[in-house]
C-alpha cells in the first residue's frame, strides 16, 4: 500500500528571505518591492531545531536525500545556513541541495561551504553578465561568479542552470562553456510553463514591481524563448493532462515551509499562504489560487504545524487520512496535484549529462 510514512526524502523552504527580485516569482511586488502576499508573511525562518526533530523522529529517520529550494526565498539567504547543512550532514543527510542565484554572502563563505561532502548546489544563472540580471533583477552577475568559483575550488559540485528566454538565448554555448572551464560538474537549460498566458502566448505573464520609494510600477516585458528545443511544450502541444502520479507518494517525500508547515510539495504552499495571510484577499478566492488542497486538510483537521505539533504526530495525521488523499487524486479533485503531477503544464530542466545528476 502506498504511504507517506518511512520519508526517503525532504524539500524545504528554509526562509522566504531574499537579495533578488525575479520576474516571475510570488515574493515579487510594488509594496517595497514584495507582494502584498510577502508583505503579510513577514520574514520566516525553519528554526535549525526542527531539522534535529524531522531527522531523528521515527518518520524521518531514513530521509537521505534534502533538497532546499523556494518559492519566496533563497536558502542561503538563512542566517544559520550553513549550520542547518552541516548539522543535517552530521545527522545522516547523504544528499543536499540548495538552489540559489548565489549573489550573496562572500567568497570566504561559500569557500567553506564547499568542504561539506554532501552538498551539490543548483546555481540559477540566467545568462552572462549584460542578461543575468534582466530576470534575476538586483543580482550582481560578477559576484555570483565569484561565489561559485570560491565554491568550486574548495571542492564543492555545482550545477549551472540556465531559464532560456528570448533575450539570453543566444548564450546558451557560451554560458556551458564558462561553467566547464569554472570547474561546475553539470550545466542545464531550465524550460518553464511559470507566465505562459495561451491568449499571449509570446509574452510571460510578468510579476509587476516597484523598488523602495520609487513612484512608478515597473513592468518588464520579458519574452519566451523562440528556440524550441527550450520552450515549455504547452506552447507548441496544448495543455495536456493525464493520470495524476503524485510525486511525494512515489518518491516518499514532504515539504516543510519557511512559516514551519509540514505540506506535501512546494507547490501546494501558495494557497495555504494565501488563505492564512491574505484570507481576505479577493485573488485568494480566484481559482488560480488552488485552495481546494488546503481546504481538505482543514475541514479533515489533519494536523501540518509543526510549531504546534511533534513531526511524527503530524505525519501519523497525514497517513490516516490517506485514503481521502487518494481518492482526491484519482477523482482529480485537488487541481493544484492535476496541474504538477497531472499535466504537461510544469517546469522541466534539461541536463547535460545525466550521469552527474
Amino acid at each position: 500500500m502506498a504511504s507517506w510514512l518511512n520519508l526517503q526524502k525532504f524539500d524545504s523552504e528554509i526562509t522566504n528571505r531574499c537579495n533578488a527580485a525575479c520576474v516571475l516569482c510570488p515574493r515579487t511586488g510594488t509594496n517595497n518591492g514584495v507582494s502584498d502576499l510577502m508583505h503579510a508573511m513577514k520574514i520566516r525562518d525553519v528554526e535549525i531545531d526542527d531539522w534535529k526533530e524531522i531527522l531523528t523522529s521515527k518518520n524521518g529517520q531514513n530521509i537521505v536525500s534534502i533538497n532546499y529550494c523556494g518559492n519566496y526565498g533563497d536558502p542561503m539567504m538563512h542566517p544559520k545556513a550553513f549550520e542547518i547543512f552541516k548539522q543535517n550532514q552530521d545527522l545522516g543527510a547523504k544528499y543536499q541541495r540548495p538552489d540559489t542565484n548565489g549573489g550573496m554572502r562572500n567568497k570566504s563563505w561559500w569557500s567553506e561551504l564547499g568542504k561539506l561532502k554532501t552538498m551539490r548546489v543548483n546555481f540559477a544563472i540566467d545568462g552572462l553578465e549584460d542578461t543575468n540580471h534582466i530576470y534575476r533583477r538586483n543580482t550582481d552577475y560578477g559576484k555570483i561568479i565569484e561565489n561559485a568559483q570560491a565554491y568550486i575550488d574548495s571542492g564543492g559540485k555545482a550545477t549551472w542552470i540556465m531559464l532560456v528566454f528570448e533575450h539570453n538565448q543566444h548564450q546558451v554555448e557560451e554560458a556551458r562553456e564558462i561553467a566547464m572551464k569554472m570547474g561546475f560538474v553539470d550545466f542545464a537549460v531550465k524550460r518553464t510553463s511559470r507566465g505562459y498566458d495561451p491568449d499571449r502566448p509570446e509574452y510571460l505573464r510578468i510579476q509587476p514591481y516597484r523598488k523602495r520609494n520609487d513612484q512608478e510600477i515597473v513592468e518588464d516585458i520579458i519574452k519566451f524563448t523562440s528556440i524550441k528545443k527550450y520552450q515549455p511544450n504547452i506552447m507548441y502541444k496544448g495543455r495536456q493532462e493525464y493520470e495524476v502520479v503524485p510525486k511525494c507518494i512515489v518518491w516518499k517525500q514532504m515539504f516543510i515551509t519557511s512559516d514551519r508547515l509540514i505540506i506535501p510539495c512546494c507547490h501546494t504552499q501558495t494557497a495555504f499562504a494565501r488563505n492564512m495571510y491574505l484570507p481576505d484577499h479577493p485573488n485568494t478566492h480566484e481559482k488560480y489560487t488552488m485552495s481546494e488542497f488546503y481546504w481538505f486538510l482543514e475541514e479533515n483537521k489533519i494536523k501540518y504545524d509543526l510549531a504546534k505539533y511533534a513531526f511524527d504526530e503530524i505525519m501519523e495525521s497525514y497517513e490516516e487520512f490517506y485514503p481521502g488523499f487518494e481518492s482526491g487524486w484519482r477523482e482529480k479533485s485537488f487541481p493544484i496535484c492535476n496541474k504538477q503531477c497531472g499535466s504537461n503544464f510544469k517546469n522541466e530542466t534539461i541536463y547535460d549529462d545525466k550521469r552527474n545528476m
